[in-house]
């Protein structure tokens, strides 16, 4: 049986992560696809359905800019 991986939810913080590891970026990536709050939190649309990893890394190293994004 797999270990279940337990993550700071400070990763949810745009910009606190910084370089994410893989097993950091499915974590978020997974609380993506469950919240829509955090998704208009890390530009996302809030119906969206898929993201781009280079996006989510981007978001946990810098935070939020001045650019939106569709994907």
């Amino acid at each position: 049986m797999k270990k279940k991986l337990e993550f700071d939810d400070r990763l949810l913080i745009p910009g606190w992560a910084g370089e994410l590891g893989d097993d950091e970026l499915g974590f978020i990536l997974q609380k993506l696809k469950e919240n829509r709050r955090l998704r208009k939190k890390w530009g996302f649309k809030i119906d969206q359905k898929t993201f781009r990893e280079s996006k989510i890394r981007k978001v946990a190293y810098e935070g939020i800019g001045d650019y939106t994004d569709e994907g």
